[in-house]
């Protein structure tokens, strides 16, 4: 059997790396569940709502000024190589845990949602939606945009009672999951974080 003229024996398959891991196991969640997404919404929406964006830091192996220099008699070895933080320069980020309870999968998600990601995101929606999803995270009292309905097919429903989370609302906010980073978080890891 071939492909395009390439046996398919001889094809060359393409490694994984972390980063692309990260990615698929992202992608695997909301396109093989779907009723994921709700879920990554519920924790994103009160970072969201606090407006809880923060500054992107990255590792730096920078040595600190006067590392070398030794003036003491006997001479004191300098301070260790460790990394240092620094922030990204116009990077933020939204940080949200989802919980085993949370996702109804037996693992938490650990989820980061960058800025620019937001934006564009918004940048691609009508002014309509735009303008009720800014109104409803200024001005609504839910707690939780979607609710567990294990009697519907995606297992998830819209928060009815708040009369602001509406369809757009919702759509943008499994929009917003969607194009959210996901990592898988084990138990230990989560009742560390959680506890």
């Amino acid at each position: 059997m071939s492909l395009q003229g390439v046996p398919l024996s001889t094809r060359r398959r393409r490694v994984p790396t972390e980063a692309t891991a990260t990615l698929s196991l992202a992608s695997a969640l909301t396109t093989a569940t779907p009723d994921v997404r709700p879920a990554i919404a519920n924790a994103l929406w009160p970072r969201l709502k606090a407006q809880a964006w923060v500054r992107v830091m990255r590792p730096t192996t920078s040595h600190s000024v006067g590392a070398g220099i030794r003036t003491t008699t006997p001479p004191v070895p300098g301070p260790k190589d460790a990394p240092r933080w620094e922030p990204v320069p116009e990077a933020e980020c939204l940080y949200a845990v989802a919980t085993r309870a949370q996702t109804r999968l037996g693992f938490g998600l650990s989820i980061k949602l960058y800025r620019e990601t937001h934006d564009e995101v918004l940048r691609m929606l009508d002014w309509k939606a735009r303008s009720e999803y800014r109104h409803a995270l200024e001005e609504c009292w839910a707690e939780r945009p979607f609710y567990r309905a294990p009697e519907l097919p995606s297992g998830w429903r819209r928060n009815h009672k708040a009369p602001l989370i509406t369809e757009r609302v919702a759509s943008v906010l499994q929009q917003l999951a969607a194009a959210a980073i996901v990592e898988r978080i084990t138990p230990e890891v989560e009742d560390n974080l959680i506890g």
